[in-house]
């Protein structure tokens, strides 16, 4: 039976430097694959790392890369490098077993305001060959909301993508730093897509990564919501320390009402150790 999942979000090149902390913790790995990771000369360190996470049966999902990488652009040469990092990706994720990937849609309207129904166009021919792409190796896409001010964008480019292959991935904090609208319309608008959450806080202005609890986000109002969901869900932590994760964990293990995730309360800071 499906069960809510709890990942923490960390960099593949920064994995042997957090894993003696985290492997100690009963939580999945999703993992971010930047450019670095993803280049020719770190894959061998690419396969020893899922070779052993596997091993260990960690949990593991992926965000692919976003830096630089656009798919509704109107540069072709761009839009050729973003379909091949992200392919790379893909390709990637049979070292770890993974299945989901995080994707960024690069949307923003200080720059496409004016385009939107062309960038829409793009964005659908660029993902519709993304998902043929995944379903190839038996992945799927949760598409990110970032600087959306509303969710009827990315809920308009997800009625033109096949489900399941693609979804949602709703970023609260990207929401609550930089868009509009209540928790309630996005959840209506984007529930029936939804597949996973990114879960960090901050004070409304900046993407500042914050401790679950540690800001201004309404955390009061997205759990009944996200319950209301009705099915499983990936919950990731996007943190920059390990003493952040515990802390958003012991929040969400709290506060959140969920069963299968309740366990996190109990989650310490661990001792350092060494990989076995």
């Amino acid at each position: 039976m499906s069960r809510h999942r709890f990942f923490a979000h960390v960099p593949a090149t920064m994995l042997d430097r957090y894993l003696p902390a985290l492997e100690q913790m009963p939580l999945g790995l999703e993992i971010y694959m930047d450019q670095v990771a993803l280049r020719d000369d770190f894959r061998p360190e690419l396969e020893r790392l899922g070779a052993m996470l596997r091993e260990g049966a960690r949990a593991c999902r992926f965000h692919a890369p976003f830096r630089d990488i656009n798919p509704g652009g109107f540069d072709p040469d761009i839009l050729e490098i973003s379909r091949r990092r992200l392919i790379a990706a893909l390709d990637a994720a049979k070292h770890f077993g993974v299945r989901d990937l995080v994707a960024h849609t690069a949307w923003d309207p200080r720059m496409y305001g004016l385009d939107r129904a062309e960038w829409l166009d793009r964005s659908t021919t660029f993902w519709l060959d993304m998902g043929e792409q995944a379903a190839k190796r038996g992945c799927r896409f949760g598409l990110e909301n970032v600087f959306d001010l509303q969710p009827t964008l990315l809920a308009e480019l997800l009625d033109r993508l096949p489900s399941p292959i693609f979804g949602v991935n709703l970023d609260i904090g990207h929401w609550f730093a930089w868009g509009a609208g209540s928790l309630s319309e996005w959840f209506d608008i984007l529930g029936p897509r939804l597949l996973s959450l990114h879960l960090h806080d901050n004070n409304g202005v900046h993407d500042e990564h914050l401790p679950v609890g540690a800001g201004k986000i309404p955390w009061s109002e997205l759990y009944p919501l996200v319950r209301a969901v009705g099915r499983p869900l990936d919950w990731t932590v996007e943190n920059r320390s390990v003493a952040a994760v515990v802390a958003s964990a012991n929040h969400i293990g709290r506060y959140a009402g969920v069963a299968d995730l309740s366990h996190l309360v109990d989650i310490i800071h661990p001792e350092p150790t060494g990989h076995k």
